[in-house]
């Protein structure tokens, strides 16, 4: 479901709440992605709510922080978004903003949040936290009319030594690097060996995906034991490839400083089942711009 257009502040007309998307949001091709710079500074005056936002001047900077902006922010050529993810009960949690594109007609600007919170053999303290993110990009060449987003989560193992009763298992993933690439930064999870602690499946019915293939991916959850679950997840995949987003070319000259490391995600098809479609990244090897 699509949400509305995105709410204008009060604060300032530069000001822009994004509208939240229910689910992932892949079933239409995007523009490719932008590239995010984190901006390192402090959080915004309203962090004890869940926003997401757009800043497009100097003046509407300072509505939200009430000062003035790092020099480092060129308004006429950058934007910026930030996430606040609210009030939690405990440290531990991590904000990010892991996409900005354009949508393919480029009327909408569609943001990418994700909120890491602490799993098996973290150490938290018990106090009220705000976490937040800022980054920068470049601005439209034409300015989109909504702001959306779609909201991720996943839960950040630590203490892998602590896993004796349990097996790690590493999950891919990327965060932005500040010289404009990604940086590999992969999730490792404590995944029980007591399938009691974790919910109970049932056998997919007969009648699922008559006229497609099925495939199984993973995703990670809590087990009743403190660790984690391997939890899989059926998808029903069209064998009409046109019934498939159409995906642009890689660009010429696509991460000529990098590695290019492969992924995918699943969108829906025009038939009413699923397409695999492949995710890029460009990876740096420079682990000093790295978080």
């Amino acid at each position: 479901m699509i949400g509305a257009a995105a709410c204008v502040d009060s604060q300032d007309n530069d000001v822009e709440d994004a509208e939240l998307v229910d689910g992932s949001d892949d079933s239409k091709t995007d523009q490719t992605d932008m590239v995010l710079t984190p901006v390192d500074f402090d959080q915004p005056t309203h962090a004890e709510s869940v926003r997401v936002g757009v800043i497009k001047t100097k003046t509407a900077w300072k509505g939200v922080f009430g000062v003035d902006p790092p020099s480092s922010i060129n308004f006429q050529k950058q934007w910026v978004a930030y996430y606040t993810a609210g009030e939690l009960s405990s440290s531990g949690f991590q904000a990010n903003i892991s996409r900005v594109r354009l949508s393919d007609s480029g009327s909408s600007l569609k943001i990418t949040t994700r909120l890491d919170q602490p799993g098996f053999g973290c150490t938290v303290l018990p106090v009220l936290t705000t976490p937040y993110t800022i980054v920068k990009f470049d601005k439209p060449a034409r300015a989109p009319t909504a702001n959306r987003y779609t909201a991720e989560s996943r839960t950040v193992s630590c203490g892998m030594e602590q896993c004796a009763l349990g097996t790690i298992k590493t999950e891919a993933a990327y965060t932005p690097s500040s010289n404009g690439m990604e940086c590999l930064a992969p999730v490792e999870h404590c995944v029980t060996n007591d399938l009691d602690a974790c919910p109970v499946f049932t056998s997919l019915p007969p009648t699922f995906c008559p006229a497609g293939t099925v495939e199984i991916d993973s995703r990670f959850g809590s087990s009743s034991d403190g660790m984690e679950c391997e939890i899989p997840s059926a998808h029903c995949l069209t064998t009409d490839n046109l019934a498939c987003p159409q995906v642009s070319p890689v660009p010429p000259g696509f991460c000529p400083n990098g590695m290019v490391q492969t992924g995918h995600r699943y969108a829906a098809s025009a038939d009413g089942m699923e397409c695999r479609m492949r995710t890029l990244h460009c990876v740096t090897d420079v682990a000093a711009v790295c978080p």
